[in-house]
């Protein structure tokens, strides 16, 4: 796996999407947003040294849900699920990491660096 380069933000709260990807490129990552639906992961790729960021609720669906779909179409980046709602501990993640809301940004940098060396 190569180091984590880009970073797919998923979330249905435009604030939070906005807010996560400042927040990305400050840490020097490239950041791609996507509001969760259909037509947005329809036009998303996924290349060695990308992560996926996603929220776990989303309108109409879960963050595991989009997992799910962007594996079945062939592609395998890192995960890191999102949830101020959710508890780790009972939730299938489907191999994702899962960091709960708030979190500080040391502990989203961390979560991603955890993410890039599993998948080493």
């Amino acid at each position: 796996m190569d180091e984590i380069r880009r970073v797919h933000v998923i979330d249905d709260d435009r604030a939070m999407r906005e807010s996560l990807a400042l927040l990305l490129e400050t840490l020097g990552y490239a950041v791609e947003s996507w509001d969760g639906s259909q037509t947005d992961l329809e036009q998303a790729e996924f290349l060695p040294g990308d992560l996926l960021l996603v929220d776990y609720r989303l309108g109409g669906c879960t963050g595991v849900d989009i997992l799910r779909l962007i594996r079945k179409r062939g592609y395998r980046p890192p995960a890191i699920v999102m949830s101020g709602h959710l508890r780790s501990e009972t939730a299938n993640l489907e191999g994702a990491l899962f960091l709960e809301k708030p979190f500080a940004p040391q502990q989203l940098l961390d979560a991603i660096q955890k993410a890039g060396a599993a998948c080493a």
